[in-house]
């Protein structure tokens, strides 16, 4: 009997606690941390703010190389990407982060800027890895 009730008290203990499930995964790159938001509008206006909007360019010369439809407005590019195709998104992260370590090599600051804004929003939605853990994130053609 004393048993059952250790059983039940700790189950119970259990369903009391709340706070936040942490995964092993968490997103390094750029674009995959852009992706895991939900609100993503404010990190294109954050970069754009910035004075070096660098990022957005290269951003947007990898959607063009990589995605047939470039007649998009970048704002429509940055809702699209990422419910594109597996290998379309993983071609376009890629290329968008070597251009983004290229930039940093050579002394921009958009890198650094960028990475700013993006883990500005993920500080709004508790979703910063190095503080507070983070959900896990796979693309499988539409990030959930």
């Amino acid at each position: 009997m004393k048993y059952l009730v250790y059983c039940y008290l700790f189950v119970f203990s259990l369903s009391r606690i709340s706070g936040h499930v942490y995964y092993s995964y968490c997103p390094t790159d750029i674009l995959e941390r852009y992706c895991a938001l939900k609100e993503r509008e404010a990190v294109p206006e954050c970069i754009k703010n910035t004075e070096n909007p660098r990022s957005l360019e290269i951003f947007e010369a990898c959607y063009n190389s990589v995605h047939e439809s470039v007649t998009l407005s970048l704002d429509d590019k940055l809702k699209q990407v990422c419910n594109l195709d597996i290998h379309e998104y993983e071609l376009l992260r890629k290329c968008f982060q070597n251009g983004m370590y290229l930039e940093r090599k050579r002394g921009s600051k958009a890198y650094t800027l960028t990475e700013e804004c993006v883990s500005k929003a993920e500080v709004k939605e508790k979703k910063d890895c190095r503080r507070r853990g983070f959900q896990a994130y796979i693309h499988f053609g539409k990030w959930y």
